[in-house]
């Protein structure tokens, strides 16, 4: 893998081995980010399911102002830190949680820390995806009026238009993969029925 563009454009990073990864594609990647543009300088950027950090690293390379990565598994950590080590990401840009996706959530959110671009890559056929995009939407407050969250997903996932005050506003597909986009609407109540 490497970073396509910004300030680390070109260098690699590390990715875990096992079958248990699936990193976003460079091919994917960069089109993701082509599709933000600039919503990403000095955007504050959670990566959730980071694994060895892929899209959480690109965003800082191209200009976001402090990436937070959440993962769980040990040995995804370990290529995580040395990622960030190795392609030498000052430590005050970044913040590695260790713990369950869920749970960093309603903690960051507790703590008051606002994202404008949430990356979703959970394992696919998790259900996962969908109880954060739920987590998020009904309350967590970890988002504002111009946040995006973006999540990765298989092509036949079953993924609702609206999650609370998130609304899905874009979809793309790449092969098996699809990444749907969802963003704030300011007059969705958290009483809406959830999926």
């Amino acid at each position: 893998m490497r970073i396509v563009a910004g300030t680390l454009r070109g260098r690699q990073i590390r990715v875990p081995k096992g079958d248990a990864v699936r990193p976003t594609t460079d091919r994917v990647k960069e089109s993701l980010f082509a599709i933000l543009r600039s919503e990403v300088v000095d955007a504050r950027v959670l990566d959730l399911f980071a694994g060895s950090g892929n899209l959480g690293i690109e965003a800082h390379s191209r200009g976001a102002s402090h990436v937070t990565f959440v993962e769980q598994n040990a040995n995804h950590l370990r290529t995580l830190h040395d990622n960030i080590k190795s392609l030498s990401i000052p430590k005050e840009a970044v913040e590695v949680l260790k713990g369950d996706a869920e749970q960093c959530v309603l903690r960051l959110a507790e703590a008051g820390e606002r994202f404008e671009i949430i990356f979703l890559d959970p394992p696919y056929a998790s259900g996962l995806g969908q109880e954060l995009l739920r987590t998020i939407g009904y309350g967590s407050h970890l988002t504002h009026a111009s946040s995006v969250v973006l999540y990765e997903h298989e092509r036949q996932a079953v993924v609702a238009d609206h999650y609370g005050a998130l609304t899905r506003v874009r979809i793309e597909r790449y092969g098996d993969t699809t990444v749907s986009f969802f963003r704030v609407v300011k007059d969705a109540t958290p009483n809406d029925p959830q999926p």
